[in-house]
């Protein structure tokens, strides 16, 4: 009973820890340390009972441990089952190549110190599995740090299967593999071992295109709504300039009568609103009014250079999108400066060796850390992470061209260049 308790727990263990490294993308729900200590107990009294009980088929116990560590997984982290099940089967994955990695020395060294019962025995076992665990936490660190959603296909269930399958096949067929020499018996493990890293492979490429589809859907949508907002703007740009174009006549008729002084500062008011910029391109001017007007109110000076026929090329929705993005990166971070007069945002559209240049330049303390060739976010919400250059860079790309982000003596530039079109 104690040494099949032991296992059982081992087990348990060892597939839990799997578990926890593959649901690192996954989000903890509030009561996580709770549902932890709970399910402990459970799956701990699950192991005792499974032990007590005689006859129990060894295939059906494994069984009704793993599903114990699944259910660690669907009641401790958020997400919708398809991400549980993913994180569940890699972590039992894990397990797998950890034990046979070891079947496969043993096989090879046939040591007496190695047999079972023996100390080294679990020392070596336990090394062996503690690196495949610490090189996938790595691996999926990186792979899963943005990765929220997974197309589970039919496909990786039937791999799953099939290695599960085979893991069970092996373990039934020991004892005849056994007697026909290590050596077969060992390359037979090889080939089982490969097959659990191929499909580890897979499940990490797998996860890298869904990645590339969800940033590529996210920014369909910021498209979407830039194309809506820059319809917005237009209209309060003109509503505007309807307002101003009333007023000078107001004014006008003020002047010539009494209240020179408050006719006057009414008027430098209404010049923030009248000054509409002037680049060739009616897109490009409503984009950089809108934002001029953004920048007067939070004291950022912005100052515009651009020879907006240039960007003829674009459609008005790629260039709201690419301008938006810009500007708005570099206003966030100019309102992370305390002192308005250290504070500017510079804009330059211009030719530079046939090509088209756009150039936003800001203040910038200090240089911003960059993850995949972007900042990292200051936003609370994670997931938006770097989505507004992304889509930056990606409508630089649609046409050709290119995004580089430099920082240098204070100064962060934002450089897109596209080649003669």
């Amino acid at each position: 009973m104690w040494i099949a308790l032991s296992e059982y727990l081992r087990y348990t263990v060892e597939t839990a820890l799997g578990m926890r490294i593959t649901s690192v993308g996954l989000a903890k729900k509030p009561r996580f340390c709770v549902y932890t200590a709970l399910l402990a107990a459970c799956k701990a009294m699950l192991c005792v009972l499974l032990a007590v009980l005689p006859g129990v088929p060894s295939a059906i116990v494994y069984l009704l441990l793993t599903v114990a560590a699944m259910a660690f997984v669907t009641v401790s982290y958020a997400g919708n089952w398809k991400n549980k099940l993913f994180s569940c089967m890699t972590g039992v994955m894990l397990r797998m190549l950890g034990k046979k990695l070891h079947h496969i020395l043993v096989a090879l060294l046939a040591s007496p110190l190695l047999e079972k019962g023996q100390p080294l025995r679990y020392v070596v076992y336990y090394g062996l599995l503690l690196l495949v665990y610490l090189g996938a936490a790595t691996l999926f660190a990186k792979v899963n740090r943005s990765f929220k959603t997974v197309r589970f296909h039919g496909a990786m269930v039937g791999a799953y299967a099939a290695a599960l399958l085979l893991n069970l096949l092996l373990g039934t067929l020991e004892p005849v593999l056994l007697p026909l020499g290590t050596r077969y018996y060992a390359l037979l493990l090889v080939c089982e071992a490969v097959y659990y890293l191929l499909l580890l492979a897979v499940q990490l490429i797998l996860i890298r295109s869904v990645r590339a589809e969800v940033d590529a859907e996210l920014t369909q949508k910021l498209w979407a709504q830039d194309k809506r907002q820059y319809e917005q703007r237009r209209e309060t740009i003109e509503a505007i300039n309807i307002k101003c174009h009333d007023l000078r006549h107001h004014i006008r008729e003020i002047q010539n009568g009494a209240g020179e002084q408050y006719a006057a500062d009414v008027a430098a008011l209404v010049s923030i609103y009248d000054a509409g910029v002037q680049t060739g391109s009616e897109t490009l001017d409503v984009i950089l009014s809108d934002k001029r007007l953004l920048c007067e109110t939070k004291d950022i000076p912005f100052t515009v250079m651009a020879d907006g026929a240039r960007l003829a090329f674009m459609e008005p929705s790629d260039l709201y999108a690419l301008f938006g993005n810009l500007i708005d990166n570099a206003i966030e971070a100019e309102m992370r400066i305390e002192e308005p007069a250290e504070r500017f945002i510079s804009l330059i559209v211009c030719e530079k060796s046939g090509c088209t240049e756009i150039c936003v330049e800001n203040a910038c303390t200090a240089a911003p850390d960059l993850s995949d060739g972007l900042p990292a976010t200051s936003k609370a919400d994670k997931t938006l992470h770097g989505y507004g250059l992304l889509s930056v860079r990606r409508i630089a790309q649609n046409y050709g061209g290119s995004l580089r982000l430099s920082h240098d003596d204070g100064v962060f530039t934002a450089s897109v260049l596209f080649p003669p079109q």
